[in-house]
């Protein structure tokens, strides 16, 4: 375990950052981090691992989703998100595209 003064830092045996100030960090047989869990956000992330740099897929943070669609560079991203409400028990689901 290292620390840095602020945040106390600690390594696994392939030298990959499991915990940091509160955070507790997951990885993939390939190295590739795909979850951070905290006291308030448990985010998952989705990687295509098979191209030249890594590419995140898709994120998902607390029910939220946000879906990264790549060309020649990222083209679009669309992030997804559902409501409920709790009155007439209802369940919508929204979709925002950002280009």
């Amino acid at each position: 375990m290292l620390s840095n003064g602020y945040i106390n830092c600690e390594f696994d045996s392939g030298n990959r950052l499991i915990s940091a100030g509160g955070h507790t960090y997951t990885y993939n047989a390939e190295d590739v981090r795909i979850r951070n869990l905290s006291a308030d956000a448990d985010t998952t992330y989705t990687y295509n691992t098979n191209c030249k740099l890594s590419q995140l897929l898709c994120k998902t943070t607390n029910g939220i989703t946000t879906k990264y669609i790549y060309g020649l560079g990222l083209i679009r991203l669309t992030v997804i998100f559902t409501i409920i409400f709790p009155v007439r028990r209802n369940i919508h689901n929204f979709s925002k595209e950002v280009t």
